[in-house]
């Protein structure tokens, strides 16, 4: 099977899987237990993960693949849909905010893209709030890329979030903010939750309010309750972490663990991380940066950004330090001129991006 997928990706891309792509997808797809891979940065993720898609939907599985963000999930869900088609597999995304397309994609489609909060959001309004989004979705596997930031909970997903009582002082303000930021990456804001062990209760005699009564209800999923759902869930990380944290995932999740060697040495230095105190002090520290590289040592420079604000901060900064070949990659509907067809990157140019832009494997 993996030579006929193998054969349909040089058919539709131009090339072959690599064989540490083979050697991932055979280690998944041949252990009898839930595995999650140290792959290398660069190696080829996004075709190991739809190779491995493929054979487990030929195998009659309904495939949910959680990635990094809503942008790369429609991203990805779009620009494989040649290779899923060449099998009859059909593929899709979450990441509408219209209800019913997404009833439609886990209905109607084999494989499903979306990032972590996307299917967390839909698995609460299906199961608490009886919206029938999920249809006959099984969880019966799931497809992890970048494990690492997902499995192991950083904070609650709320789905909900209430703070709706007049004339909080500071202490009572913090409980607030918590629960806004908790509730951040999945958030709908509505007045249907409270605080639990009495606190909503405890603040409403506070200021005089009407005493609601203790809720029992709680609209609430963490990271590793929702992966748990899965009978078979497969991960891509480019590390896995120490032994200490590789031997909690084992733990928590009952996986394996596979070490992917690269395709090559690597090629590049890593250095060690400067920490900035405050937003003008990380502009400098770019800048600087970016003019040893591009004016004294003459390279190129890509300079990845968390947010399209921040890509914008950035350039701003850049232009009005005097620098001109500077190329901006934000959303996926943008042209980006620096990788069209043949073109090559010339020395001096900058370009900043949000993570659109991958790690630069595109560029040539």
């Amino acid at each position: 099977m993996l030579a006929v997928i193998d054969r349909a990706i040089e058919l539709k891309r131009g090339f072959r899987l690599r064989d540490t792509q083979r050697l991932t997808i055979l280690a998944l797809l041949t252990n009898t237990k839930s595995t999650l891979a140290q792959v290398s940065t660069g190696e080829g993720k996004s075709l190991i993960v739809v190779a491995t898609s493929i054979v487990k939907a030929l195998f009659h599985n309904k495939v949910d693949i959680v990635t990094s963000s809503p942008v790369l999930a429609k991203r990805d869900s779009e620009v494989n849909k040649d290779i899923y088609e060449l099998f009859g597999v059909s593929v899709h995304h979450n990441c509408s905010e219209d209800l019913e397309q997404r009833k439609e994609a886990y209905s109607n489609y084999q494989v499903v893209y979306g990032d972590l909060a996307s299917f967390q959001r839909d698995y609460l309004l299906d199961k608490f709030y009886g919206k029938n989004i999920l249809g006959d979705r099984d969880f019966s596997c799931v497809i992890v890329d970048e494990v690492d930031s997902m499995l192991v909970d950083k904070g609650n997903n709320m789905l909900y979030l209430s703070h709706d009582i007049p004339g909080m002082d500071k202490l009572e303000s913090v409980y607030v903010f918590i629960w806004q930021v908790i509730g951040k990456n999945t958030g709908t804001d509505q007045g249907s939750s409270q605080w639990d062990e009495a606190l909503h209760q405890f603040l409403q005699l506070k200021h005089g309010c009407k005493l609601s009564m203790q809720s029992l209800k709680a609209v609430f999923l963490s990271n590793v309750s929702y992966f748990k759902l899965y009978k078979r869930m497969y991960g891509l990380t480019g590390t896995l972490g120490s032994q200490g944290e590789r031997h909690l995932l084992k733990e928590v999740h009952q996986v394996d663990f596979v070490t992917i060697p690269p395709t090559k040495s690597k090629q590049f230095d890593e250095y060690d991380p400067i920490i900035c105190l405050g937003h003008n002090k990380w502009l400098e520290s770019i800048r600087t940066e970016v003019d040893t590289l591009v004016n004294e040592q003459h390279r190129s420079v890509l300079i990845i950004c968390d947010t399209i604000n921040d890509v914008q901060s950035v350039e701003k900064c850049l232009k009005a330090k005097g620098e001109l070949h500077i190329s901006t990659y934000t959303r996926d509907f943008e042209e980006f001129d620096v990788v069209q067809g043949t073109a090559k990157l010339q020395q001096g140019e900058i370009i900043i991006a949000t993570n659109l832009a991958g790690r630069g494997t595109d560029i040539r």
